[in-house]
């Protein structure tokens, strides 16, 4: 099938899985006609980023992450120079496989449904996509989209599903990808898998784990669609389950609930 990516920047966990994600694709015989890389939601300028990392890791956080994202850094410039295969980066990513770019502000403009048609994209991939698609690109599309969600869908929709399961002392955190509604996080899940965690696990393990088993579901949810599997899971809660950003007093709760970010 011809896939189509949408994603958002993101300078720490996001161009690792989309590395293995999309080798594991290829080599299924896949095709990755192009990716949208859209503004990240932890603010536009460096000033706003720099300001969400501190509330959210905090100071002592932001120097138990140094390490890992210096690592990456390095491995990106090594692999610029092709002494690592490594990328280190989205923009490593796209380089490492030549995947073209395609520019736009909205997934829901006219300009992207035109692209998507002439292009003659079959499946839409959206991965920590900021923006909810409507019914028309949704339509447009003959195999229709699919998202990638860390949570054991249809608990923990919206943003940071990892924190809030380990804020709320889940000892299971998990992976889903379903196909995609006009609602967040909403339509019929593909494929899903569990994860065990302890009370010792921090966020940025959690992540971790998520990332290594992620590649694989997803090519396995890719696959029934193009094999037109129709077995799907309930993604129906009886009660809301949407969860937003996490506010200066639920990362406060987390905290004190003995859970560590790193």
């Amino acid at each position: 099938m011809k896939l189509l990516f949408v994603t958002q920047e993101s300078p720490v966990y996001l161009h690792n899985f989309l590395d293995a994600a999309i080798f594991t694709l290829i080599k299924s015989k896949h095709a990755i006609a192009g990716i949208v890389v859209l503004p990240s939601q932890q603010g536009k300028t460096i000033n706003e980023k720099a300001q969400w990392a501190i509330r959210f890791y905090g100071i002592i956080g932001i120097a138990r992450m140094l390490p890992y994202i210096m690592s990456e850094m390095i491995r990106g410039l090594f692999f610029k120079i092709r002494l690592h295969n490594n990328p280190g980066s989205i923009a490593g990513v796209i380089s490492k496989y030549n995947i073209p770019i395609w520019k736009f502000n909205s997934v829901n403009s006219d300009d992207f449904a035109r692209e998507i048609a002439q292009t003659e994209i079959d499946l839409l991939i959206s991965i920590a996509s900021p923006q909810i698609f409507s019914k028309k690109i949704i339509d447009i599309l003959p195999k229709g989209i699919i998202n990638y969600h860390s949570s054991l869908l249809p608990k923990y929709r919206g943003r940071q599903p990892l924190f809030w399961a380990l804020l709320n002392q889940e000892n299971i955190i998990g992976v889903s990808v379903h196909e995609v509604d006009d609602q967040l996080d909403n339509g019929p899940i593909l494929t899903q898998i569990t994860i065990p965690v302890t009370q010792q696990t921090t966020l940025h393990e959690a992540y971790l784990l998520t990332i290594k088993q992620g590649p694989d579901l997803l090519n396995s949810a890719v696959r029934k669609i193009s094999k037109g599997e129709n077995d799907r899971l309930s993604n129906i809660t009886a009660k809301n389950s949407y969860n937003g950003k996490p506010t200066k007093n639920d990362l406060a709760a987390f905290r004190k609930s003995g859970r560590r970010i790193v």
